[in-house]
């Protein structure tokens, strides 16, 4: 369903998402504030790669604002998933070790 003045988006997983609607403008804007809130430094060199990105894109027309929110929530991702994933490498590699060279459990 198409309204006047309302954009919408094909993804992949056959979902769509209206993308100027007022509600969902400001649940991103509220996302991309706490993310610069929590992680200040890495915000700035993002802010930093998307305005170099949005340079180099010269001449073509663009939301820059739907850039840096994708950008930053992708980047949000991957540091959340990250401790996670050191923890379950750690459980890996303790399992390893207490299996042994061969695999099996040590004889006393």
């Amino acid at each position: 369903m198409h309204r006047a003045g309302v954009r919408t988006m094909r993804l992949e997983t056959r979902q769509e998402y209206v993308g100027s609607s007022p509600r969902v403008s400001r649940a991103c804007q509220d996302g991309a504030r706490e993310f610069a809130r929590r992680r200040p430094r890495l915000a700035e060199k993002l802010s930093g790669v998307a305005e170099k990105l949005v340079g180099s894109w010269d001449g073509l027309v663009m939301d820059v604002l739907a850039i840096m929110i994708d950008f930053t929530e992708g980047i949000g991702k991957i540091a959340r998933n990250t401790l996670g994933d050191r923890q379950r490498k750690i459980v890996r590699l303790a399992a390893g070790e207490a299996e042994g060279p061969v695999g099996k459990l040590p004889v006393p």
